[in-house]
């Protein structure tokens, strides 16, 4: 045996060119140059194809006098029309369906991360205000971009992207429709979003406020004793100077420094003195003073910071003993506590902090709850709502602590109404949905089947409840509810039973209606060779004859293959005697009996009859006191 020795030089060209397609055409259509050296066209721009055959990749039309390609559809792009929707997508039914980070920014092209964005890692990192897959959603779907910047459709909402209740910087708290926000010490507005009242930062959980601001939020203005003029100079009510120094209000000091002179000629008094003669504490307290700190530590029943008010100004009192009479709505020794801490005394009523109830602010929940560590309400059994204030969910009473629930109304706590498949009507019944029965719309599809839900003409998913259906409806607003029956019922609710065609006999079988039909479910009408018609079978398969249809082939033959084999001396389609073998009285002319004088019939067979009739192919014979059929 001899082998032939190949240079590797060869093997790896042939390699290269084992799937190179040489050119047939050395013209190149005309719009390119042959190459005789790899037997290949080298086509000209717009040109592409084994022989440059094609122009603008089949997607336009070469423009010769511009040299540029005319491309058909604006979903197509690029030199020679070869980008398809912008290099992101593939058309569809005339509209450009994007590939997964790219967005279609309208029906012919997609921008990858709707230009709103960079890929990174697969995925797009979408610049504020902008998220989603291809950066396509705009604030989270919670708002709308004004100059660059979310505005939230929901005023306790804030964060770059709507997606942070009270901005993170505070608890949203939430009675029936109504939402506010409870705010962190550093922050305010209605949804949190404003820091340190907008004049300072926060730093180490305080803030630190600009020049001319106090206060935990930097809500105070000149110390509370002027108006800011510009950055750096306050404006002081009277009674007050603007010293530079410390950047303050300061009280205008006069004679001992305990007061000054109003525009009445009336004693001001400075920080810790009061009383008309502006005494140390008004003279119902002493002077508590360290290095740092001067107070006044009040005698009862006398408050404040110069101890110039009795009971907190919310009380009198009425004997000759200190004690506070308090006036509605304040509590405590001193009348110090308001609406029972719970909420804030307002034109002469509590307006009290949920959960607590008015009048007094004094019962949480209703008395029918207590409050969790998020200051909610969580309620006792048989009760629900924000403030626990529905009992049963208002459909029922509570006996022994438990729900006796009204009519049409179950669960634990009421909560279905018609067992979640219908509605009480003000008749006391339930109306139930589509596809449910019962008194209670506890039956579905009859008791003869299960509902699915279904989208377009596919089984995608068993229902489960009418509120999980709902919920699935809102992303798919297509789907709707069918009844898949058991065998043997028909019907959009099942309700048929026996394909509709008989009933249910005592051994839990089809008992058909006639026998006209057949089959275990009475699903074969006519021996399943022919349709009912006014009472009666009209055969029209395969040659199908007899009364039920019952005879295949007009009874000469049989079924192979779904075509009638033929007995001898019967022919196809449908196995029929031939005329020549059958005219009794007559000869056959072009495959039809003439008959000789005084016989009839199609077969010359006839003489005391006065008239036949053909129905369903078969030839009925009407004498007087005898009816046949004919084959």
């Amino acid at each position: 045996m001899s082998f032939v020795s190949i240079s590797p030089y060869f093997l790896l060209l042939g390699f290269l060119l084992s799937d190179l397609c040489f050119a047939d055409d050395t013209s190149c259509s005309g719009f390119g140059k042959f190459d005789t050296r790899t037997k290949t066209c080298r086509c000209i721009p717009g040109f592409s194809g084994r022989n440059c055959e094609q122009q603008c990749s089949g997607r336009g039309m070469f423009n010769m006098t511009s040299n540029t390609c005319q491309c058909s559809s604006p979903h197509f792009t690029g030199r020679d029309c070869s980008i398809e929707c912008g290099g992101g997508g593939a058309v569809r039914n005339g509209v450009c369906e994007c590939f997964e980070h790219w967005a279609r920014i309208s029906d012919s092209s997609c921008s990858l991360c709707n230009n709103q964005g960079t890929l990174s890692s697969s995925s797009c990192s979408c610049y504020p205000p902008y998220s989603g897959t291809a950066c396509s959603q705009t604030c989270n779907g919670a708002g709308h971009v004004v100059h660059g910047a979310c505005i939230c459709n929901e005023p306790t909402m804030g964060g770059l992207l709507c997606d942070q209740p009270c901005s993170g910087n505070g608890l949203q708290q939430i009675s029936g429709q109504k939402k506010w926000c409870i705010c962190n010490e550093t922050h305010s507005g209605t949804a949190c979003q404003v820091t340190c009242s907008g004049y300072g930062a926060v730093r180490d959980g305080k803030c630190e406020c600009s020049a001319l601001r106090s206060g935990k939020r930097c809500e105070i203005e000149c110390n509370g004793r002027g108006r800011a003029l510009s950055s750096s100079v306050c404006d002081c009510e009277l009674g007050y100077f603007w010293n530079r120094t410390s950047m303050m209000c300061e009280l205008d000091w006069c004679g001992d420094e305990s007061h000054v002179v109003d525009a009445h000629g009336k004693c001001v008094c400075a920080a810790l003195y009061g009383g008309s003669a502006c005494s140390l504490c008004s003279g119902h307290g002493t002077l508590n003073q360290t290095d740092l700190t001067r107070r006044c530590d009040c005698e009862v029943p006398f408050t404040g910071p110069s101890c110039a008010s009795t009971c907190s100004t919310h009380g009198v009192t009425l004997t000759s003993t200190p004690e506070c009479t308090c006036l509605y709505g304040y509590f405590g020794p001193l009348c110090e506590i308001e609406c029972n801490g719970h909420g804030t005394y307002v034109n002469n009523s509590c307006q009290c902090n949920p959960p607590y109830k008015p009048p007094l602010c004094e019962i949480h929940c209703n008395g029918n709850g207590d409050i969790s560590e998020s200051s909610r309400c969580s309620c006792y059994a048989g009760y629900s709502g924000d403030m626990c204030q529905i009992e049963c969910s208002g459909h029922g009473h509570l006996v022994n602590g438990k729900c006796q629930c009204n009519f049409g109304f179950s669960g634990t706590h009421c909560e279905s109404e018609c067992n979640g498949n219908g509605h009480v009507t003000s008749d006391q019944r339930c109306d139930c949905s589509k596809l449910f029965s019962g008194p209670n719309c506890n039956i579905s599809c009859s008791g003869h089947g299960s509902p699915w839900i279904v989208e377009g003409a596919n089984l995608f998913l068993p229902f489960q409840s009418m509120s999980l259906f709902q919920e699935y409806q809102v992303t798919h607003p297509s789907a709707t509810l069918q009844c898949v029956c058991a065998n043997g019922f028909v019907g959009a609710d099942c309700g048929s039973p026996c394909s509709g065609r008989g009933s249910i006999g005592p051994q839990g079988t089809c008992v058909c209606n006639s026998n006209l039909y057949s089959g275990d479910l009475c699903q074969f009408a006519c021996s399943g060779r022919g349709d009912v018609v006014n009472g009666a079978c009209v055969c029209n398969r395969f040659g199908a004859v007899g009364a039920l249809c019952e005879l295949e082939c007009s009874g000469n033959g049989h079924i192979q293959n779904s075509e009638c084999i033929c007995n001898e001396g019967f022919e196809a389609p449908y196995c029929r005697a031939r005329c020549k073998d059958m005219c009794v009285h007559g000869t056959c002319d072009a495959e039809v009996c003439d008959c000789a004088i005084g016989w009839g019939g199609k077969w010359c067979h006839l003489t005391d009859c006065q008239t036949t009739h053909e129905i369903a192919d078969q030839e009925i014979e009407i004498c007087p006191g005898n009816t046949s059929i004919l084959f």
